[in-house]
């Protein structure tokens, strides 16, 4: 089944009200339900609630909702939704560090550390990539038209979810090779050649 999402006469003048940022954040948690192999279990609410606390920067409430939906397991492209508990760690880590700035929420990170990260110190909250080198480039004008647009290429048709199994390599002292599964296995979407999947 194929959904269209028209916008040439009928486009929104203004943000998302409240239930048009639950029934996105929805849309969003069931393609990768429907797509994915891996179940999806959302944090509950105390824990959000606490990391609002424990960061202390303003976190949307566009994302306290996919939070308490899905905690992890939802990817924008290459780069996967941060678990609470696993945010908490990063942004201690990152906190204080180059480039890092008070304000900055990490979203989400791909194999190699490069986050999309949400400046929650700027009133529309943009979403910028962030790198060892510092702020990248901004993605979308706010967190809600970020996950929107995330929502709107999902339902297009036009994307795929793809699991990637990635495989060490070892070489023990015997000069034999062996293969090991790696737990960090890496998962995206993007565009299928074909449409419709």
């Amino acid at each position: 089944m194929s959904i269209t999402v028209a916008e040439e006469g009928n486009r929104r003048v203004g943000s998302m009200s409240a239930e048009e940022q639950d029934q996105c954040v929805m849309d969003v948690v069931s393609w990768f339900q429907r797509h994915s192999e891996d179940g999806l279990r959302g944090a509950d609410r105390g824990s959000v609630e606490a990391l609002r606390k424990s960061l202390g920067v303003d976190v949307p409430e566009i994302l306290e909702r996919l939070w308490c939906e899905a905690d992890g397991g939802v990817w924008f492209g290459d780069k996967e939704l941060l678990s609470v508990q696993r945010l908490e760690k990063l942004f201690a880590d990152l906190e204080g560090g180059a480039g890092f700035r008070e304000g900055f929420l990490p979203l989400a990170t791909d194999v190699d550390g490069n986050l999309l990260i949400v400046d929650t110190g700027s009133p529309a909250m943009p979403v910028f990539e962030f790198d060892d080198d510092g702020l990248g480039d901004k993605l979308a004008a706010s967190v809600v038209n970020f996950m929107e647009e995330q929502r709107n290429n999902l339902l297009s048709g036009n994307f795929e979810y793809i699991e990637v199994l990635s495989l060490s390599l070892s070489l023990s002292l015997s000069l034999s090779l062996s293969l090991t599964p790696n737990p960090s296995a890496a998962a995206s979407w993007r565009r299928s050649p074909g449409g419709n999947k």
